[in-house]
């Protein structure tokens, strides 16, 4: 038998060895309810996996000019630049033209003789872009909207002094500007050609590349429909017959490609067909031909209202465009008066004179 004090010690003892089971046991069991806890933790909250794990980047970041949505990073790339708009020939003979499905938009309007001549505005993309040709005093009040660098090869003394005016530092005129910005691929008038990068290179020297604001339009999202009644769109432009434009439209990208002079428009940077998200028929009074030093070009009433088609997820929206300045924004109205809400994507704005054959099926 153990003496009293044997006991005493003999009972710590045990009490000790059961105190550390227990301990072990609890402690065994609150690292498994821990783990459990975490999971479903993780399990209920998006947070956890936000934190742990590679997820891309929300695109939530809107192109000003088009509605396009980027992620931050990548806005990050043109966010803070000036845009341009480039003056692009569109004869027969200078098809396919370069650059023309990297503009975030593209107005078309005639010219003399018929032919068709582009303005196109970028920001988001680069890419080499021409035949690049002379300016024309009626685009400037489409373009301005976007406060860009005017790029063109030159045009008539009062066509080019208006530019000075209006675009000031901006106006990168090939005849002041020369090899910084444009070159040649080969001989003749078809053949000037410049690249965003350069053109920005110049921005950055002058000291005017710099982010301006630009009035958004309003943008949706898309919402093809169910029974497309505007699958084929037809221009005419009162021109020549080379120049009548077709957009016709995919179901499978909700977009419409487009065809010039009954041939499909390709980009020739790219190889691919021209397609766009929007197409904007406006109706413009023609005011005849303004003689500036000589020269007589094409004139056109560009500031008021007159009537709009909106082509887009493979239906039509007739309505009424209205601009109220120079400089003021365009804005579309649906037949009701309330303000159409585009496609996010490529705009192709087609400035038609009033009269001229714009049919759809």
């Amino acid at each position: 038998m153990f003496s009293l004090k044997g006991r005493v010690i003999y009972w710590k003892i045990l009490v000790g060895i059961f105190v550390l089971v227990l301990i072990g046991v609890w402690g065994v069991v609150g690292v498994s309810l821990g783990k459990k806890s975490t999971q479903a933790q993780e399990a209920k909250s998006p947070f956890g996996t936000l934190i742990t794990e590679n997820v891309p980047e929300i695109a939530d970041y809107p192109n000003p000019i088009n509605g396009t949505l980027y992620t931050k990073r990548e806005a990050s790339a043109w966010k803070d630049k000036v845009p341009l708009a480039i003056m692009v020939e569109n004869s027969v003979v200078t098809r396919p033209q370069s650059g023309l499905s990297k503009a975030d938009i593209v107005y078309e309007a005639l010219a003399e003789g018929g032919i068709t001549r582009f303005a196109a505005v970028f920001l988001s993309q680069s890419s080499q872009v021409g035949p690049v040709r002379s300016a024309r005093k009626y685009y400037y009040d489409w373009i301005l909207e976007y406060k860009p660098v005017f790029a063109h090869w030159g045009g008539n003394e009062g066509v080019r002094a208006a530019a000075r005016q209006v675009f000031g530092a901006k106006d990168f005129d090939q005849f002041a500007i020369g090899g910084a910005a444009f070159y040649k691929t080969c001989y003749g008038e078809h053949c000037g050609y410049t690249h965003t990068d350069k053109l920005w290179a110049v921005a950055d020297q002058k000291g005017v590349n710099k982010p301006v604001s630009i009035e958004s339009w309003q943008f949706k999202d898309d919402a093809a429909a169910k029974q497309p009644n505007a699958s084929e769109v037809t221009i005419g432009f009162q021109g020549d017959r080379g120049y009548i434009v077709v957009w016709r439209y995919d179901p499978a990208s909700n977009s419409y490609l487009r065809l010039n002079g009954g041939a499909a428009h390709t980009d020739k940077e790219t190889g691919q067909q021209i397609r766009v998200k929007s197409v904007i028929v406006n109706s413009l009074q023609s005011l005849g031909y303004e003689i500036v030093t000589g020269v007589a070009n094409r004139n056109f009433k560009t500031i008021g209202e007159n009537n709009v088609k909106i082509f887009q997820d493979g239906g039509v929206i007739e309505g009424v465009w209205k601009k109220s300045s120079q400089e003021a924004r365009t804005h579309f109205f649906d037949s009701s008066g309330k303000e159409v809400a585009l496609n996010r994507g490529q705009i192709w704005m087609e400035m038609v004179p009033a009269g001229s054959a714009v049919s759809f099926k």
